[in-house]
């Protein structure tokens, strides 16, 4: 039994209890390959864990597998992991440079509010089609962005990360069950650039295709209030963050490869630019000023 599972107590989250507690049926057997998965990254990760790791695991699954999952993707990539009782998750040193990483999972939302995001009921459940609530998600990567940009700027007004430090926010869509994949642009990139809707134009004679792109949204409507603006990476307001890390591994779908799904998407306006190709990512965005506009480009790693 991994070491994260020792607790035998009612009073933890329902994932953690799922997983601990592991039966001999066919979804027992999906949980046990789980656990294992779990157990290997646990054998990996431990020695850099803070002193509350364990107990937090077991009340917060998602956020602290991914702080895991994270740590051992850039243990893999062969950094050597910083970490204390004070400041951001991860610290790590490049050339005489420091890259500070902050980690974080959007939760779905407040329990009665109108911009919470529905749960995603599947069709053998007796789910039926339902609108892909994209916006609420943006919303939801917006929040987490705020957070961890405010949490940023307080390490830096009390000297613990230097205003000249490179600062990356790591994002996961963990907790977002069921909605965190997007069959055209991942969610995280509407939430840093004013990428809306993908579009098709169509010839009304021949009714082919004649054009495609995205539709601008620089900002998502709340339900109530004023709306969320999705200019993060191209307002010099927010250029104290270099960088985004994505992810949409979650504790019940082991990646099947360590680190296949990460995604790096660079501020084109960051104070402090972090060197492209530097942190592990299966694809790398960024944006290139091409005079009156933006264009967004990227790149998918070369498999090692």
């Amino acid at each position: 039994m991994c070491e994260l599972f020792n607790y035998r107590g009612d009073d933890c989250h329902i994932i953690y209890k799922n997983v601990r507690d592991i039966g001999g049926d066919e979804i027992g057997l999906h949980h046990q390959s789980i656990h294992q998965n779990i157990a290997e990254l646990w054998k990996k990760f431990k020695p850099h864990a803070d002193t509350r790791f364990v107990e937090e695991f077991r009340r917060n699954p998602d956020q602290r597998y991914w702080e895991m999952y994270l740590g051992c993707c850039l243990l893999d990539k062969g950094f050597s992991l910083n970490t204390g009782p004070k400041g951001p998750d991860f610290r790590l040193e490049v050339g005489g440079k420091k890259i500070w990483i902050e980690a974080v999972t959007p939760t779905v939302g407040q329990e009665n509010s109108p911009d919470r995001i529905p749960e995603l009921i599947l069709l053998s459940e007796g789910g039926g089609a339902q609108r892909n609530p994209r916006d609420k998600i943006i919303l939801r990567f917006r929040a987490g962005l705020a957070e961890k940009e405010n949490k940023f700027r307080g390490y830096v007004k009390d000297d613990t990360v230097g205003k000249g430090d490179i600062k990356v926010i790591a994002l996961s869509s963990a907790a977002i069950r069921g909605w965190s994949k997007s069959d055209t642009n991942p969610y995280i990139l509407g939430a840093v650039f004013p990428i809306g809707h993908a579009y098709l134009t169509l010839d009304k004679e021949t009714r082919k295709v004649v054009g495609q792109g995205y539709e601008f949204q620089p900002a998502v409507s709340k339900a109530k209030g004023r709306p969320v603006e999705t200019l993060f990476f191209i307002d010099p307001a927010h250029s104290d963050i270099s960088a985004v890390i994505y992810s949409d591994a979650d504790i019940g779908n082991p990646r099947p490869q360590l680190g296949d799904d990460l995604l790096v998407i660079h501020n084109p306006l960051a104070a402090n630019p972090l060197l492209r190709g530097l942190l592990p990512c299966a694809r790398e965005y960024w944006a290139v000023d091409e005079g009156n506009s933006w264009a967004v480009r990227y790149q998918d790693a070369t498999p090692s």
